[in-house]
């Protein structure tokens, strides 16, 4: 049903000063607060916005040869971006979590890099980090 707002900040400061609200949906004088967001892209209607006030929890996909379903795609209704050069490249970089993918060269891929190596550091794990490397019969990277 939502609550009549005059205007979006109207609405953000309603959402603010209630307890677990995390983003809004405004429109046609309209605001609905949302709570337990999982995915920060979110399909509206026209002349409607959704805004985070708190970050989501949301999803990346990193499958095998390799296609990556990033945070603002978790669906893949955009398609899934390909990485078919050798090399590391960054999935997720900032000072709470820092994700690193690497991609390879292999027997069953020779010409089109595959997912053989995950990296995973920051403040998030304690300043820990993981590190998950294929070994397998491929070549790698």
């Amino acid at each position: 049903e939502g609550v009549p707002a005059s205007s979006r900040q109207a609405c953000r400061d309603m959402c603010s000063a209630t307890e677990g609200c995390e983003a809004i949906v405004y429109g046609h004088h309209r605001c609905y607060g949302k709570k337990d967001v999982r995915t920060s892209k979110c399909q509206i209607p026209e002349g409607w916005v959704t805004e985070m006030l708190m970050l989501p929890f949301g999803t990346c996909t990193l499958i095998g040869d390799p296609h990556i379903l990033s945070f603002d795609n978790p669906n893949g209704h955009h398609g899934a971006i390909l990485q078919l050069v050798a090399g590391d490249y960054w999935l997720m970089k900032n000072p709470s979590l820092q994700i690193q993918a690497r991609f390879g060269y292999s027997s069953r891929f020779p010409a089109a890099a595959s997912s053989v190596g995950l990296a995973v550091g920051g403040d998030l794990i304690q300043g820990h980090k993981l590190q998950v490397l294929y070994t397998g019969t491929a070549r790698g990277h």
